[in-house]
């Protein structure tokens, strides 16, 4: 299998079928993809509904937070490319096939794209002061190293393991 879409959730119940029905548009064969929701403790019927909106795995996740809930998934997954959906997220069609065109170059372990958070704010902040912050870091700290935003992102599984390891 080639990707786990994972996605985090907590009290998603009106939400989680929208992310799910996007996901089941995408314009790669069904077969190449497994879609893991990871209930995050949800007080409402978050699980029923991503399993009826067409989810492989729902899995529950007692510890709070996405941090917890992404782990989860990852412990759970069977592809080889872990990809990261937030609940309320629609990914359009070529997402998925989109992330596997980037990641062929071959040098890549993870790849983050844009994140519209609907605030205009963070949209301001996400948007504005990210990515020059993401140019400048490595040159101030002499480290190299980015900003992935989890609600939109994709990890070779083999590469989250190694740093599991690193922990």
């Amino acid at each position: 299998m080639k990707f786990s879409v994972v996605i985090p959730a907590f009290n998603e119940e009106k939400t989680i079928n929208h992310s799910i029905g996007a996901l089941l548009k995408q314009d790669v064969s069904r077969k190449n993809f497994e879609i893991i929701v990871v209930d995050n403790n949800s007080k409402d019927k978050t699980s029923i509904a991503a399993k009826k909106a067409g989810a492989d795995k729902v899995v529950v996740e007692k510890e709070p937070g996405t941090n917890f809930a992404r782990q989860k998934g990852v412990e759970v997954s069977k592809g080889k490319i872990v990809a990261f959906l937030d609940a309320d997220s629609k990914p359009p069609k070529d997402w998925l096939s989109t992330i596997e065109e980037v990641m062929k170059r071959g040098d890549l372990v993870g790849v983050s794209g844009p994140y519209r958070y609907g605030q205009a704010f963070l949209d301001f902040m996400a948007g504005t002061v990210f990515p020059p912050f993401a140019k400048i870091f490595p040159k101030v700290t002499g480290i190299k190293g980015g900003i992935m935003l989890g609600g939109n992102m994709a990890m070779y599984k083999s590469a989250i393991d190694k740093i599991e390891k690193l922990v």
